[in-house]
C-alpha cells in the first residue's frame, strides 16, 4: 500500500480520500490526481521499499520524507521522486542541440544548457567534407574553423558520458547531424521534451512540409529550413546533403516564427513538446487568424496552449468544418 500525506491535512491511499480537506482545495485535488508530493510531504509505503532520488528517511520517526516538488514515481519496489523542473544530464544516445563555445585542440566545446558544463565534441567524431573516411591529420585540425566555429549551433548525439566526471562526449558522425543553418532555435525546459522514435523531424503537414524540426533532449528545439539531398552517395551513416546559408523566403520565414511561437508557448505553459502538441498550438491559432508576432500579445500565448492542450486531452472537440455551424465545445457537455 502506498499513501502520502501532505503536510498535516491527511493522506491519499489506493484511490480513496482519507481527509475532506484535500478536495476542498483545487491545489490538493490535483495533487492527488497525480501524486504530487513537496518538500516535506511524507511518504507511506510497504516493508521493503527502495529508497530512490528525492527522499530521505526522518532520523527521528523513520518516516519517507520528500525533499523535493513533484511527481511520486514507483518501478517495483523502488520509490523516488520525479522532478517538475530539474537540470538536463546527457545520456548515451540522447539528441542535442549546443552552441561551439570553444575551439582548440583536437576538439569542439560546446554550450548544452548542462548547468556550466561543456560538452566535448573530437574531431574524430566528424564526418570530413565530402564524406572522406580516413585518419584525421594534423591538417584537419588546422581547419576546424571551417567546419565549426564559435557561435554555431550544432546537432549532435552523446556517445558517451564518463562515469567519473559525467563529462559528455559526442559525435555527429551522420548526415542527419552537424551544423545548423537557415531557422532559428528555441529554449524550453529539458523535462517538456521526452524520448520520442524520432527527435529531427522532417515530415511536417503544409505549410511547414520544407522544414525541419530538431527536438534537443536538453530543451534546446531547432526549426528551420530543411536541407536539400544532392548526390547520389547514401550509406548507413552517410547521405550527400546541400548545407548552407540560403535565401529564405517570407512565406517560409513567417512558418519558422509561427512554429517557434507556438512551442514557446508550450514551454511557458509547462506542456509537453511533442509533434502533436505544436500542430495542435498550430490549429488553435489558425482557428483565430494568428500568426507568429501575434503571440507577443499577452494572453495569447496561453490561451492557444490551454486549447490544444485540453483537445489533446479529448476535453474540448473542435470542428473544423466552415460549413459547420455548431461552435468548438467541451466533451462534457
Amino acid at each position: 500500500m502506498l499513501s502520502v500525506t501532505y503536510g498535516n491535512e491527511g493522506s491519499v491511499s489506493n484511490g480513496e480520500v482519507l481527509s475532506n480537506t484535500l478536495l476542498n482545495s483545487a491545489h490538493h485535488e490535483q495533487m492527488y490526481n497525480r501524486q504530487l508530493v513537496l518538500p516535506g510531504d511524507v511518504i507511506h509505503a510497504e516493508k521493503g521499499y527502495l529508497k530512490g532520488r528525492g527522499l530521505l528517511v526522518d532520523p527521528v520517526d523513520g518516516q519517507l520524507v520528500a525533499t523535493v516538488r513533484g511527481v511520486l514515481e514507483r518501478v517495483n519496489k523502488l520509490l523516488y521522486i520525479r522532478p517538475l523542473k530539474s537540470r538536463y544530464t546527457g545520456e548515451v544516445g540522447d539528441v542535442i542541440v549546443g552552441r561551439v563555445a570553444e575551439v582548440g585542440g583536437d576538439r569542439w566545446m560546446l554550450d548544452y544548457g548542462g548547468g556550466g558544463s561543456l560538452a566535448s565534441l573530437p574531431i574524430g567524431g566528424v564526418n570530413l567534407p565530402q564524406g572522406e573516411q580516413r585518419r584525421r591529420t594534423d591538417t584537419d585540425r588546422m581547419n576546424m574553423r571551417s567546419m565549426f566555429t564559435e557561435g554555431d549551433l550544432v546537432s549532435a548525439e552523446i556517445q558517451k558520458v564518463v562515469s567519473d566526471s559525467g563529462a559528455v562526449i559526442l559525435h555527429t558522425r551522420s548526415a542527419k547531424y552537424g551544423k545548423l543553418y537557415n531557422g532559428q532555435m528555441v529554449r524550453v525546459s529539458s523535462t517538456l521534451v521526452r524520448r520520442q522514435s524520432s527527435h529531427i523531424v522532417e515530415n511536417l503537414p503544409a505549410p511547414f512540409d520544407h522544414l525541419q524540426v530538431v527536438l534537443g533532449l536538453n530543451g534546446w528545439i531547432w526549426v528551420g529550413m530543411r536541407p536539400k539531398q544532392s548526390g547520389h552517395i547514401q550509406s548507413i551513416n552517410f547521405t550527400q546533403t546541400e548545407k548552407g546559408y540560403q535565401d529564405v523566403d517570407q512565406g517560409s520565414r513567417k512558418a519558422i516564427a509561427l512554429l517557434c511561437a507556438c512551442i514557446e508557448a508550450l514551454g511557458s505553459t509547462f506542456t509537453e513538446v511533442t509533434v502533436d502538441s505544436m500542430l495542435a498550438v498550430v490549429d488553435a491559432a489558425r482557428r483565430r487568424g494568428l500568426e507568429g508576432k501575434d503571440f507577443l500579445v499577452p494572453g495569447v500565448a496561453a490561451e492557444c496552449a490551454n486549447e490544444a492542450r485540453d483537445v489533446l486531452a479529448g476535453r474540448k472537440v473542435v470542428y473544423d468544418d466552415e460549413d459547420d455551424d455548431e461552435p468548438m465545445k467541451d466533451a462534457t457537455d
